[in-house]
């Protein structure tokens, strides 16, 4: 194969103006068809849960089915006498949202059933058998129906765990689905995506791999294909965000779309995560789902927040270390304390050892119950809002004035005026000084009205680095 050259027909230049134009064009088309029905909800408590069927046999008829016999025994109860079942197959398991347990669901497309048990409606598209697997032992938590365009199988086995009255488990099925998504959707920024034909080299060294399933459309360019991914698990600005920061990593060439081989280290996206420790967290009103992992080398404690759109369906509003509504994430507002990242709106102190000092003190927080903690080590003190009710404390304001520790983007006590604005290119230093009166601060995200970072320079030199969360 030959190299390419320059000859590529378009790149992400043009800067941010150019990606904002080219997004709302594509952001203003409808963002998901309508929520699905659900037709029927049973709720089936234990009647089934001790079905087990060595032969799933009823009159002598075998399992035909691609699933456990016991699954099978479940759906010819529900069939009723004189009913069947004329296709039934694994929707999905999950791990993570059951406790204990795996949680399974199957689908069933029911055939002609002359009469069953009482409530059961078998004209909808398929049902949903939702099942819980335990220990080798599966026992039917319920069953639903739903129509044709139910769309994801996740959404709609989370809606009705939901409507059930499991909410924890609803709530993470339907993270997990949204976090799949998600990840399937940011692979291709990442080099992890489909790859088709050999790699190539460009004039300057640097590594190209073409993506699959990427095709040149009439009118619109492909990069403008992840665009359309992106939109539909992520909020507008946080798509557009990402976009600009993989600025130089995609080029269509050739009729393909490729990728540089090194745009995970280009993005700085070294990011694990264990699913095993998902828990959620109300701070301050908002849902968030946390996670343990590492960045960068050192442990951290992912959130991840979301919002619905018009059809009420999930989308991230903060994934990882991005974060949409021009706020910086709380990764971003992350501190390296203890050998470990310590973010905003975590529960819980830094590996530091005991505290220096411990003050609690109150104010208007704006949330009934609520009072305030400030807690000091050598350099370091930490603002928190407790919840008296349920005894948790959220750090909302880290202050850093030793040298040693260093924010997310490398700054720390000690760093020049240069460095801080070679890490941050978002600050504009005319602008800083119009709207805080000196050139000694300089401030990072949104300080009304959400979280910022913040330096106070002394001699062009860091003295102070703070990350905060304040409320309107």
């Amino acid at each position: 194969m030959k190299r390419p050259h320059t000859y590529f027909s378009t790149e992400f230049h043009g800067g941010p103006r150019a990606v904002r134009a080219r997004l709302g064009n594509l952001f203003a088309a409808p963002r998901r068809s309508g929520r699905l029905l659900l037709l029927c909800t049973v709720l089936l408590v234990g009647a089934l849960g001790g079905l087990v069927a060595c032969d799933a046999a009823r009159d002598g008829e075998r399992n035909p089915f691609p699933v456990p016999d016991e699954v099978y025994a479940m759906a010819l109860e529900l069939a009723g006498p004189g009913g069947e079942t004329v296709d039934l197959k694994l929707a999905f398991s999950a791990e993570a949202v059951l406790p204990g347990a795996t949680l399974e669901a199957y689908t069933m497309e029911p055939g002609a059933r002359p009469e069953g048990p009482e409530g059961h409606a078998f004209d909808a598209a398929f049902t949903f058998l939702v099942v819980r697997l335990e220990e080798g032992a599966r026992s039917l938590l319920g069953s639903f129906s739903v129509g044709a365009d139910a769309g994801a199988p996740e959404y709609a086995v989370a809606d009705y765990l939901r409507a059930s009255g499991n909410e924890d488990a609803g709530r993470r099925l339907s993270f997990l689905r949204l976090l799949s998504d998600a990840d399937a959707a940011v692979a291709p920024f990442l080099d992890r995506a489909e790859i088709e034909g050999a790699p190539v080299s460009d004039e300057n060294g640097v590594v190209w791999r073409r993506l699959a399933g990427y095709e040149k459309q009439e009118g619109l360019p492909m990069e403008d294909q992840l665009l359309s991914q992106l939109r539909r698990v992520f909020a507008q600005d946080l798509a557009e965000r990402l976009m600009q920061r993989s600025d130089g990593t995609f080029r269509e060439w050739n009729d393909g779309l490729w990728i540089r081989s090194d745009a995970a280290e280009r993005l700085g996206w070294d990011f694990t995560a264990d699913l095993a420790t998902l828990r959620f967290s109300g701070a301050y009103g908002w849902d968030t789902a946390v996670v343990d992992g590492t960045a960068r080398g050192a442990p951290i404690e992912w959130h991840f927040r979301m919002s619905e759109d018009g059809d009420l369906r999930p989308y991230f509003i903060h994934y990882y270390s991005l974060c949409g509504e021009g706020w910086p994430s709380d990764a971003e507002c992350a501190f390296l304390l203890g050998g470990a990242w310590y973010v905003l709106f975590q529960q819980g102190e830094p590996d530091l050892g005991a505290p220096l000092s411990s003050e609690n003190w109150t104010g208007d927080s704006g949330y009934e119950g609520s009072r305030f903690l400030t807690r000091t080590w050598d350099g370091v003190e930490v603002r928190y809002s407790v919840d008296e009710a349920a005894d948790l404390a959220t750090a909302y304001a880290v202050s850093v004035t030793a040298p040693g520790i260093p924010n997310w983007r490398g700054i720390e006590v000690g760093s020049t005026r240069a460095a801080v604005l070679a890490a941050y290119p978002e600050l504009d230093e005319a602008e800083q000084e119009k709207q805080n009166g000196t050139r000694d601060l300089l401030f990072w995200g949104r300080p009304v009205g959400g979280t910022f970072v913040g330096f106070r320079l002394e001699n062009d030199v860091v003295v102070q680095m703070d990350s905060q969360f304040v409320s309107d």
